[in-house]
């Protein structure tokens, strides 16, 4: 397995007010690899320094890596990239890139990713699943 480069993660999405902010926590977490989650401000904020919290992420980008390295590639800036999925999907626990924020009806969670080898993190994120220990 590849080791993954260095990398600072972000999630955020949304709470609106039909939404249960626990609900909406546990679709972070799951992306996140089930990591905790705050709540404030009607936001769900997950960061971390490793790419080892996307591993359900990874995943699911190993059966669809042109259409993951496209978004990745195509929404790089610099250090720096980011990608929507799926908050529904991602309560019910299923990881699901979305192409546009309006793609989730209740907005996405929007993953962002920052390093100074982007596009090795970019490479590594689509190359294959992990193996959890």
């Amino acid at each position: 397995m590849a080791e993954a480069p260095r990398c600072m993660v972000s999630c955020r999405c949304a709470v609106h007010p039909s939404e249960d902010p626990e609900k909406v926590a546990h679709a972070v977490s799951f992306i996140a690899g089930d990591a905790a989650v705050s709540l404030s401000h009607n936001e769900a904020v997950f960061r971390a320094a490793g790419l080892q919290c996307l591993h359900r992420v990874r995943s699911a980008a190993a059966s669809r890596r042109r259409l993951y390295t496209r978004y990745l590639e195509s929404n790089q800036d610099g250090d720096a990239t980011w990608f929507y999925l799926n908050k529904q999907a991602a309560w019910a626990g299923i990881v699901v890139i979305c192409a546009e924020a309006d793609e989730s009806p209740l907005g996405p969670i929007k993953v962002s990713l920052q390093s100074s080898d982007i596009d090795g993190v970019i490479r590594w994120l689509v190359s294959g699943s992990i193996k959890i220990e």
